[in-house]
């Protein structure tokens, strides 16, 4: 990771509580409204593409602005095969851990079927 100059932050705004518990609600509501996409193409992605966002990823805060993460990229159909037979392999463990039916909310039937995304992908 390159260093960042340093930025420091302008002074807060004065907000009322009224504009304080607004901006709260609306931060909320865009949070609840996240989803994890599990829809992939085979299309390819340019390298220039997934190096952006590790620097974005790599980026993020952390305790003492360390960013202690590591990334790696994989294009091997070999070892993507591995990651996928692995992965299914620890979702199945969850399920037998937890003690909870794959119907349940909290460990959904997803879980427990097979996915190809890792294949399917051109990076992983």
């Amino acid at each position: 990771m390159t260093n960042v100059p340093h930025s420091p932050y302008a002074s807060l705004p004065a907000l009322s509580d009224e504009e304080r518990i607004a901006a709260a609600r609306k931060f909320r509501e865009e949070v609840a409204g996240r989803r994890t996409c599990r829809m992939f193409s085979p299309a390819p992605v340019p390298r220039g593409v997934i190096e952006e966002a590790i620097l974005a990823a790599g980026s993020a805060p952390s305790g003492a602005n360390h960013q202690p993460w590591h990334f790696a990229v994989v294009t091997s159909p070999e070892l993507k095969a591995r990651i996928r037979v692995e992965a299914e392999k620890q979702e199945a463990v969850m399920v037998i851990v937890t003690g909870l039916p794959a119907s349940d909310a909290v460990v959904p039937d997803y879980a427990l079927r097979k996915k190809p995304l890792e294949q399917i992908t051109s990076w992983l």
